[in-house]
């Protein structure tokens, strides 16, 4: 009986590690291949081809180099901030022969993110509900590559100038487009911007930092801001055109704070979006969870019994989401 309460034990620990291990799952017309080892995303990203998924349960995800490079047109896909993959990714992708829409990253969170290597221009990009800490030449993706519901601490889109870019619901801590004369700016919380995107629309933008604090156009490029808010005093290019935006500011000056939530009510302000919706990131859903949608084993309605008549042991696991 002690040897069965031991294996009982060793079972339980067993599953319990196995719901904790990251996952990477490949999936390839259907068929599923996983891998669990500390290089599983490089190991998934060996076995893949084009068009398929790669997707990421919760946990951290290492390399065995420092760099990442995702050469293929591949989806990886996670649950939330929690799957978070710690190398840093160079992103360099093959022409495919028809004009692609691809679901790059979706729920899954960065570390440095470098699109600078080749990147067609017939790829429509789609990176969702993704926490950046670094995007280096954000706008290289695809010929519109589109940024929704994100989250991204420092953003440069200097070698954007030949690609159209989006950039919706999502919170920005500083943005660099001094280059960028593609780039389109809807319904973000920006902290600080070097230079102003091409069109900001319904966008809070804190400070300007191109000249003496200013916000600056880029070129002679003529950029419109609608229905924003920032401060009057980071204006300084006359190619900088604002219609409908709000220039008054708390006493402190400060509309975000470190966190980069808004310190005012803007609705109260008045301060909606075109579809209804208070502006930025509060419009649409929060770019990740703390509770991301993860199954994982219920231990209280999973069991391990003996069956001593037919001398074997019964294990139920009950998987539930999370």
């Amino acid at each position: 009986m002690k040897r069965i309460f031991a294996l009982i034990a060793v079972i339980s620990v067993f599953l319990g590690a196995m719901a904790q291990r990251p996952l990477v799952t490949l999936s390839h017309e259907g068929e599923l291949s996983f891998f669990s080892n500390l290089s599983a995303l490089d190991d998934a990203l060996n076995a893949a081809v084009n068009g398929d998924i790669i997707y990421l349960s919760e946990g951290k995800f290492t390399s065995s180099s420092s760099t990442i490079t995702i050469n293929k047109l591949v989806s990886i896909i996670g649950c939330g901030y929690k799957s978070h993959i710690l190398a840093d990714l160079s992103v360099s992708m093959p022409n495919p022969e028809d004009k692609l829409d691809l679901t790059l990253f979706d729920g899954v969170r960065l570390q440095k993110v470098n699109f600078s290597g080749t990147c067609p221009n017939n790829i429509n990009a789609t990176i969702s509900k993704t926490w950046i800490r670094n995007l280096i030449d954000g706008g290289d993706a695809g010929g519109n590559n589109l940024y929704t519901k994100c989250l991204i601490e420092k953003a440069s889109f200097n070698g954007a100038n030949t690609h159209d870019t989006y950039i919706e619901n999502s919170k920005i801590g500083v943005i660099d487009s001094s280059n960028g004369n593609s780039i389109q700016v809807i319904n973000c919380n920006i902290g600080e911007a070097y230079y102003c995107p091409l069109t900001v629309i319904s966008s809070i933008i804190q400070e300007g930092s191109a000249s003496g604090n200013k916000l600056l156009g880029a070129n002679s490029t003529t950029h419109a801001i609608y229905n924003s808010w920032l401060p009057k005093s980071i204006l300084g290019s006359s190619n900088i055109i604002t219609y409908d935006c709000y220039f008054d500011v708390p006493e402190d000056g400060i509309l975000l704070d470190d966190d980069l939530e808004a310190t005012v009510d803007l609705q109260e302000k008045g301060y909606l979006g075109e579809d209804g919706t208070v502006v930025g990131v509060y419009g649409g859903e929060f770019p990740y969870s703390v509770y991301p949608s993860v199954p994982t084993v219920d231990s209280a309605n999973s069991s391990v019994e003996y069956d001593a008549d037919n001398n074997k042991l019964n294990v139920t696991i009950t998987v539930s989401p999370n």
